[in-house]
C-alpha cells in the first residue's frame, strides 16, 4: 500500500463499513415489519372475536433502541411456529442478490445450508412456495418457462420500478408467446 493509494482505501473501507452497519439496521426493520404485518393478520383474522390479548403492540414494546426485536416480548405464538419450506425460502431468496434464479438455484441452496425438502416431488414444493413469494410481492418471475425451461425469479427489493415493470411485461409476452 502506498502513500498516495492509502487514504482512498481507508475511505472504501470506511464506506463498506457503513454500508453494512445500515445493510444489518435495514435488514432488523424489515424483520420487524414482517412481525408487525403478521400480527395485523392474526388480528384480523380474529375479528369479531372478544380477545384482549390481541391487540397489536408498539413499537417500543418489542424493539429496542437498534431496531433489534425482542422474542421475550413477542407473545403472539410466532417466535414458537415450525419455521415452513416458504421460510426458508423467503430466507434464502434474497442471498442470490439481483440475479435470476430458478427452481434448481433454490434446491441446492436449501442443500448447501442443510436444509432438506422432504416429499416425493421436492422441486414441486419448492415452486409453490415460489409462486406464493411471488403472489406476495417478494419476487418477480422474470421469465415463464415451458417444458424442461424453468421459470426464473428475481428478488423485488433490488429492483427499480422499471426494472419490474419490464421484468413483468417480458413474462408475460414469452408466457404468450409459448402458447
Amino acid at each position: 500500500m502506498n502513500t498516495i493509494t492509502a487514504p482512498i482505501e481507508e475511505a472504501i473501507r470506511d464506506l463498506q463499513t457503513e454500508i453494512n452497519s445500515a445493510q444489518l439496521e435495514l435488514d432488523a426493520k424489515i424483520r420487524s415489519l414482517k412481525v408487525l404485518e403478521n400480527v395485523l393478520v392474526r388480528i384480523a383474522g380474529n375479528a369479531g372475536k372478544k380477545d384482549s390479548s390481541l391487540t397489536l403492540p408498539t413499537k417500543s414494546d418489542i424493539q429496542d433502541d437498534n431496531g433489534i426485536i425482542d422474542l421475550q416480548e413477542l407473545d403472539t405464538g410466532l417466535a414458537d411456529r415450525k419455521r415452513t419450506l416458504i421460510d426458508d425460502i423467503r430466507d434464502i431468496a434474497p442471498r442470490f442478490g439481483t440475479q435470476e434464479f430458478t427452481i434448481a438455484h433454490v434446491e441446492g441452496a436449501l442443500k448447501k445450508l442443510g436444509i432438506e425438502v422432504t416429499g416425493k416431488f421436492p422441486r414441486s414444493r419448492i415452486s409453490v412456495a415460489l409462486v406464493k413469494l411471488a403472489e406476495e410481492r417478494v419476487l418477480i418471475k422474470t421469465f415463464t418457462g415451458i417444458g424442461n425451461v424453468p421459470h426464473r425469479y428475481r428478488n423485488r427489493a433490488g429492483m427499480s420500478d422499471g426494472e419490474i415493470m419490464n421484468a413483468s411485461t417480458s413474462a408475460v409476452v414469452n408466457a404468450e408467446a409459448n402458447k
